[in-house]
């Protein structure tokens, strides 16, 4: 209830702001017609050519001004976004190396206690496409790292394909152009003797939702 009574006192506050603008806005037309009118052909003729000197350097610096600023908050944000994504792919890097080493188990807590706290940063630059990306990815990890041991061959291909994924998703949200035909690619970067039909394999069992090896 509380809710609905805010938000009906925003659409009267903006309604009225905006009649207010609209009638503020017709007042000065008028004044302005009038002035125009009350002079004389010539001197209506400088003043219309003195206002459009005047207004064209004027518009354009406000427009350009408000572009650059525009542009500036839009870079600082990917600049964000950047590091973020970074941050994710040094994890990852830090995940696959473990799995090599077969000690999963001893740095399991390890990389739940990162992934949180890098939450914070993916709510506030994380695309939705990467969030979605990024919960496939702690789903799959803690389904196939709750037991002890090395993680078998599914498991493990299941758990790329799931950060490829998500490196796929952040690839995208930061304006790289990438085709299905290169699923396994970016995993491969990591794992030097990977097999990429295994990880595409793996990757079509993610859409299905299987994401237990």
């Amino acid at each position: 209830m509380k809710q609905t009574v805010k938000m009906i006192g925003a659409i009267l506050v903006t309604l009225l702001v905006l009649a207010v603008a609209i009638v503020l806005t017709w007042t000065l037309g008028r004044l302005v017609f009038s002035a125009l009118q009350s002079m004389d052909g010539d001197t209506r003729g400088a003043t219309i050519a003195l206002v459009g000197v005047i207004a064209v350097p004027v518009i354009t610096f406000i427009t350009q001004w408000g572009m650059e600023k525009k542009r500036s908050r839009e870079q600082a944000i990917r600049e964000k976004r950047t590091e973020f994504y970074e941050s994710v792919v040094a994890l990852f890097m830090q995940i696959l190396n473990s799995s090599a080493n077969g000690n999963e188990g001893d740095v399991a807590d390890d990389w739940a206690s990162q992934m949180r706290s890098l939450t914070p940063r993916m709510i506030l630059y994380g695309s939705k496409e990467f969030v979605q990306a990024w919960n496939v990815f702690r789903q799959t990890s803690a389904l196939n790292t709750a037991g002890e041991g090395k993680l078998g061959p599914d498991a493990l291909n299941l758990m790329v394909a799931s950060m490829e994924k998500t490196m796929i998703a952040a690839r995208k949200d930061l304006g790289h152009r990438v085709s299905t035909t290169e699923l396994g690619e970016y995993a491969s970067t990591f794992i030097n003797d990977l097999d990429r039909t295994q990880i595409q394999a793996a990757h079509q069992r993610i859409s299905k939702g299987d994401l237990q090896g």
